[in-house]
């Protein structure tokens, strides 16, 4: 993949992790609501969990992305340096 590409994929997983952390954090009050008016919310408590595995997917990509592009600015760095190390001219 290159550099665009992860640039673009990387703005999406972005998007998607903020979103993901809007929508538990909406959910997680909804169920203290729940709670503190005594309603039963197993159910609730469960979509819950749900949300957070999917919500630890979604991060873990995050990072992958970040992890890769972090890699391609590493190898772009030591190839720059390479070739300014073999470039005569560099060399005054």
């Amino acid at each position: 993949m290159d550099r665009a590409q992860i640039l673009t994929y990387l703005q999406a997983a972005e998007q998607r992790v903020a979103y993901g952390e809007r929508q538990i954090a909406n959910r997680r009050d909804y169920v203290l609501s729940l709670k503190c008016a005594g309603a039963g919310y197993n159910r609730e408590i469960a979509e819950l969990l749900e949300m957070e595995k999917a919500h630890m997917q979604r991060v873990a990509e995050h990072d992958r992305l970040r992890t890769e592009l972090a890699v391609l600015h590493a190898v772009a760095a030591a190839s720059a340096d390479y070739a300014t190390a073999d470039d005569p001219r560099a060399a005054t």
